[in-house]
């Protein structure tokens, strides 16, 4: 399993990495729907991703919802073109 392009946060040795988020709602754009912006940006910026899987782990997103996951590439186009393009491996919403 590959994981990219975020600032994975280690929770002990054993578990595996993940990063942390919000999700973003692009709706309102065309050919767009929920995004993942990262927690922390790096030089070239805000970390965008644009999930392919999302509606497989039973998680209603909702705009500005912080949220635990883990991920690999995906190789594919997007109509959206807002981030890249990735496949959810786990998703879960962190609550206060």
């Amino acid at each position: 399993m590959l994981f990219v392009g975020c600032a994975a946060e280690k929770r002990k040795a054993d578990v595996a990495s993940y990063c942390t988020g919000k999700f973003s709602d692009q709706r309102g754009l065309d050919g767009c729907s929920w995004i993942i912006i990262i927690d922390k940006s790096t030089e070239e910026g805000i970390i965008k991703y644009e999930p392919v899987n999302l509606y497989e782990f039973g998680v209603k997103p909702k705009d500005q919802m912080p949220i635990r996951f883990t991920f690999q590439s995906f190789d594919g186009n997007s109509v959206c073109m807002v981030g890249k393009l990735i496949q959810l491996k786990t998703l879960s919403e962190i609550k206060d």
